[in-house]
């Protein structure tokens, strides 16, 4: 679940949610911009004034999700929906990519899945913490 004190940036072309401005602790008016998954779009910057990170939520925040990640599953991701966001000994990081996000899940699916994962896919938690990582 989005903490409650993370602000919301929705894009100016059409409100869709582009992400959150993380405020930054002991820094008052610098804040982390990070995807709707929870994820810091630059984390080599550090925490940013305010609009330099909605401008940075905004161009970058969506694109952000597109791409390649890793998530630790099963192998074979059995067909169906899969919750994992406890994994369990024995499941692999694996290579994936995002199908669906919004502020209380996102859904992954293996990137090149074997034949009997093609109906298969996995939901973790938001923010997704250390549970997807980037390429």
């Amino acid at each position: 679940m989005i903490n409650e004190d993370w602000l919301p940036h929705r894009r100016a072309i059409d409100g869709e949610l582009a992400g959150y401005l993380v405020p930054a602790a002991g820094e008052s008016g610098r804040f982390a911009p990070v995807t709707i998954i929870g994820t810091i779009i630059e984390p080599e910057t550090g925490p940013l004034p305010e609009l330099e990170a909605r401008a940075l939520v905004e161009a970058r925040g969506l694109e952000e999700l597109h791409g390649h990640w890793w998530a630790e599953l099963p192998a074979p991701l059995l067909p169906g929906v899969l919750d994992a966001s406890n994994p369990v000994a024995g499941w692999e990081w694996r290579l994936v990519v995002i199908v669906e996000a919004d502020d209380e899940r996102c859904v992954v699916r293996p990137q090149n899945p074997a034949r009997e994962e093609l109906e298969s896919s996995a939901v973790l938690p938001v923010p997704v913490g250390e549970l997807l990582r980037p390429e």
